[in-house]
């Protein structure tokens, strides 16, 4: 009994003096910044309105593109819609076998 209220006096004692510990010798330590590192930060970008179709374009809008350890920012581009070209490159006609 001796062992199991030892233990809890110790817990309670260390409870209290840490965070007494934490603000006052570390006040500067930004806890905000280590709990939200590599997270993806979705103000970064601005909003941008999108423009009137043009035939053959597709309207990509501005995001944050995650490269390697580093995340960049892309802004705003009409991109060739060569959906037609692709789908005819990668869907190959089904192979028949004929008997012999």
């Amino acid at each position: 009994m001796k062992t199991i209220l030892r233990t809890a006096v110790a817990v309670a004692a260390m409870s209290l003096t840490t965070s007494a510990l934490a603000s006052g010798v570390w006040p500067d330590v930004d806890f905000y910044w280590y709990a939200n590192v590599g997270r993806h930060d979705p103000g970064f970008a601005p909003l941008d309105v999108q423009p009137a179709p043009r035939a053959g374009y597709i309207w990509s809008p501005a995001h944050i593109e995650t490269r390697g350890e580093h995340q960049n920012y892309v802004a705003s581009q009409w991109v060739i819609d060569d959906y037609d070209a692709q789908l005819a490159q990668y869907n190959h006609p089904a192979y028949t076998v004929t008997a012999q």
